[in-house]
């Protein structure tokens, strides 16, 4: 099977990755007394994957066939 994953495949993980940072952020907002600097955290590394995933941000570096 080896190779590039799917498109599919890459958006399920991405897709599982914001569902369990936003669990995440839920779990500190009501764990934490003083939650914001770990929401902030949080709140970047879902940036980041929004940006690089759905808004093709990745592909600003990759080579024009």
């Amino acid at each position: 099977m080896g190779g590039m994953p799917s498109p599919f495949r890459i958006g399920m993980w991405v897709f599982g990755g914001l569902l369990g940072l936003t669990a995440m952020e839920i779990a500190a907002a009501n764990a934490l007394p003083r939650p914001l600097p770990a929401l902030a955290v949080l709140g970047v590394a879902k940036a980041g994957l929004i940006l690089w995933f759905y808004m093709h941000l990745h592909q600003l570096w990759e080579e024009e066939e």
